[in-house]
């Protein structure tokens, strides 16, 4: 029969370890959080191979007594809380008294300090959780040293556990940025190998503390925010739409400066971008929270970076509504990365620009671009720097014919029939300007006769603030800005735009309106198409899709939603019918299982790629672009205007 027994106070410590002392970083984290708490203004961490040779932490803060070392390597020893009414108004980093203890016991720890005041400092030499003899004195200025030397010596299975140089060194670059990024009046220098990896100074606040951590770049896509609720005050920056990442990694909330996990705030963050990002990609965020330490429990977990709040629906209301506030009042358009249009290479430099044999090879594209047999154009070479060559700015990956038409001015003509055949309003009648028969009532996007559309030199398009406005490729539109130009991809912009409108009459009214067909659609489905269909007749209304079994495995779809008269009622039932049976699979909620349904809608209802559209289109187009908050990126998250300035023009032509 089993004997309960009292463990050995070394296998306690060393299980003590295993909870706090993961990898490297957790050494690094540990013992710069008691630096901080020490008052430090600057810290210093020196790491050799990954931390599993050396990890050295040095700090300037108020430093120990020669008699506290000892303490200091003691379990549960700590000069942080004194009662039990303490752990519930931590304000420090550190309060279990048991990172030192645990990181003595699966090392070679060497503990260096100085008070304020003394002569001298002691040193401590700690091996296997053991010290090896009394405090010794040495000579040091104000603060402590800690060297912890191969780590792990005495628990090789753990040291066998640890991932490669490179992996350990990014947990321990890591866990340095999350402790510094909310510290930014102390100063963080990270060494390894003898090599500055960062040297982050004191700084002005957290965005030039980002700045010098991310880069200049990154910080410049940061969108500030501040927000208040209920003893509840966050402040920090959300990155801009165009700046995501794959996962969660970029994603840094900070309770009272502490780095903290917690997924209603990474949910509150993610549903303050919905229909802004891309499907898969995650904002990037840099929150601090402060409130009352009295309102959050921190004693949940060894590593303390889960907690617990008495009240977080405050917390999570408060992030959400901040950022969807700070949203209304920034310009969320996009503007083109840096270097976007070829910087740099041969031809795009001043030395390029003097070579005679380059610059004549240049010379003769253009010729041969701007000649007058359009046959006698041709394509560039695979290498040319397309927005140098002209003609290869127009054909150059295109799927369109590679050859510039022939020019003529202000004359539409030679339209390719409409999406949805002829005769047929090409899209579903969401920018028709009236009913057939009145003035200027020709579906939106269809092509009037060639004396309609010969246009006189002073009525060409224009956008509702009177600026010129072109349609290229029959997919992106062109015009002047107060500070630049815009080009807008039509299809994301009206995208958007029908999106906000049917999204708005579905939450007013909780179903879209449906259009009867004269002939009922069959659709053949599997057993489990179908039992899904029967099971979600109501959703399927509520979308506007009528459908009704027709015996067996056959559904008979007789209405879909006038909006997206253009498409094929089989193919949105099916598209539908997939994404619930998805979602249903993931238990998805129901709000994002309707937000899903209606940007498919409004994908399949907005103009297309290829579509060509009337002056007035564009108009209507670009007014109603004005209007709508959120146009500057579709429902999936891709931008639909992209804002180009003066400034980054003259740049692209080296004009400054």
């Amino acid at each position: 029969m089993p004997e309960i027994k009292i463990l050995p106070p070394s296998l306690i410590n060393k299980i003590a370890a295993g909870e706090v002392i993961e990898r490297p970083s957790s050494v690094v984290k540990e013992i710069v959080e008691n630096a901080l708490d020490a008052g430090a203004k600057k810290i210093e961490i020196d790491i050799e191979k990954a931390g599993s040779d050396l990890i050295r932490v040095s700090d300037d803060g108020c430093g120990m007594r020669p008699e506290q070392l000892k303490l200091a390597v003691t379990q549960h020893a700590t000069s942080k809380i004194s009662e039990t009414d303490d752990l519930f108004r931590i304000g420090s980093f550190g309060f279990r008294g048991e990172a030192l203890a645990s990181i003595a016991e699966v090392s070679q720890l060497v503990v260096r300090s100085c008070a304020e005041g003394a002569e001298h400092g002691a040193e401590l030499r700690v091996e296997g959780g053991k010290p090896l003899s009394e405090p010794a004195p040495c000579g040091m200025r104000r603060g402590t040293t800690i060297e912890v030397r191969n780590l792990f010596f005495n628990t090789p299975v753990r040291r066998k556990f640890l991932k490669g140089a490179l992996t350990e060194f990014g947990h321990i670059s890591e866990a340095v940025v999350r402790l510094a990024i909310p510290n930014t009046d102390v100063h963080f220098v990270l060494r390894h190998n003898g090599r500055i990896v960062y040297d982050l100074p004191p700084s002005a606040g957290m965005r030039e503390r980002i700045s010098r951590a991310f880069g200049p770049e990154f910080a410049a896509k940061l969108i500030p925010i501040e927000a208040e609720g209920e003893g509840v005050r966050i402040s920090g920056y959300i990155g801009h739409p165009d700046l995501t990442r794959s996962n969660y990694s970029c994603q840094y909330f900070f309770l009272n400066r502490r780095f903290i996990r917690d997924k209603s705030l990474q949910h509150a963050l993610v549903q303050a971008y919905r229909g802004m990002l891309m499907v898969g990609r995650y904002p990037v965020a840099f929150l601090e929270i402060k409130m009352d330490p009295s309102q959050v429990d921190v004693n949940v977990h060894p590593t303390k970076m889960e907690v617990r709040f008495l009240e977080s629906n405050r917390v999570y209301a408060a992030l959400l509504s901040g950022i969807r506030n700070e949203f209304l009042r920034s310009d969320m358009r996009s503007r083109p990365a840096s270097g976007l249009f070829g910087e740099g290479g041969e031809q795009n430099s001043p030395q390029g620009a003097l070579d005679p044999a380059l610059a004549e090879g240049v010379r003769q594209d253009f010729l041969e671009w701007s000649g007058p047999s359009p046959a006698g154009r041709t394509a560039p070479t695979p290498d040319a720097n397309i927005y140098l060559r002209p003609q290869a700015a127009f054909s150059a990956g295109s799927k369109r014919e590679s050859a510039v038409p022939e020019f003529r001015p202000f004359v539409l003509s030679d339209t390719p029939t409409p999406p949805g055949g002829p005769g047929r309003e090409p899209f579903g009648g969401a920018f028709s300007p009236g009913p057939a028969g009145e003035p200027g009532s020709t579906p939106f996007g269809a092509e009037p006769s060639r004396e309609e559309t010969a246009l006189p030199q002073d009525e060409v398009p224009r956008t509702p603030d009177g600026k010129p406005v072109v349609q290229i490729h029959n997919c992106f539109l062109v015009f002047e800005t107060e500070t630049g130009m815009a080009l807008v991809d039509q299809h994301a912009l009206h995208e958007r735009i029908l999106y906000e409108k049917i999204r708005t009459q579905f939450k007013e009214t909780g179903k879209l309106d449906s259009q009867q067909m004269l002939v009922p659609e069959p659709v053949e489905l599997s057993p489990e198409e179908a039992a899904c269909a029967l099971e979600n007749q109501k959703t399927f209304r509520d979308f506007g899709i009528i459908a009704e079994p027709f015996g067996g495995n056959t559904v008979l779809v007789s209405g879909y939603p006038p909006i997206l008269e253009k498409s094929s009622p089989a193919d949105i039932f099916i598209e539908v019918l997939g994404i619930l049976m998805k979602r249903g699979k993931e238990n998805a909620e129901p709000e994002d299982l309707f937000d899903e349904i209606l940007r498919r809608c409004a994908c399949r209802a907005a103009v297309k790629e290829g579509d060509k559209l009337r002056g007035d289109a564009m108009r209507e187009l670009l007014r109603q672009a004005q209007e709508e908050i959120n146009s500057h990126h579709c429902p999936h998250g891709r931008p639909s205007i992209l804002l180009l300035s003066v400034q980054e023009l003259e740049k692209m032509f080296k004009r400054t």
